[in-house]
């Protein structure tokens, strides 16, 4: 029993899932989880507003938009930056008023140019 527990101890200390606390204000949540490549994000508003947000976030930040769709519980939009890198961000809807957002850049993920992108959106959806 003991062995067990020191199994399941050592496996969420080697995850490789990151909690990151940020800071809060209008239309966002508190956190990202960084997990795998990915940074992931809450937002307090619905998927439409969010996405429209996105979209405006990829735009100001000179990302080349090559696909995005809407759906009604989820939503992709796939962008190009200038080194040619592929970013594809996921959204999904988590409740009537809240928006997780999943950023993924490249093939292993960035964490520093994914934070940037969330924080645009933040921006615009102020």
């Amino acid at each position: 029993m003991k062995r067990i527990f020191i199994i399941l101890v050592a496996s969420f200390l080697f995850t490789g899932c990151v909690w990151i606390v940020a800071a809060g204000s209008t239309g966002t949540m508190g956190a990202f989880a960084w997990h795998d490549g990915n940074l992931a994000r809450n937002y307090g508003e619905p998927i439409p507003i969010t996405f429209e947000a996105t979209l405006n976030a990829c735009k100001l930040q000179g990302l080349n938009v090559t696909s995005a769709e809407l759906y009604s519980h989820r939503g992709r939009v796939i962008v190009k930056n200038s080194n040619d890198e592929t970013i594809r961000i996921f959204l999904e809807k988590w409740t009537e008023f809240e928006t997780r957002i999943t950023v993924r850049v490249g093939l292993l993920g960035d964490i520093d140019l994914s934070r940037q992108i969330h924080s645009e959106v933040a921006n615009s959806l102020r």
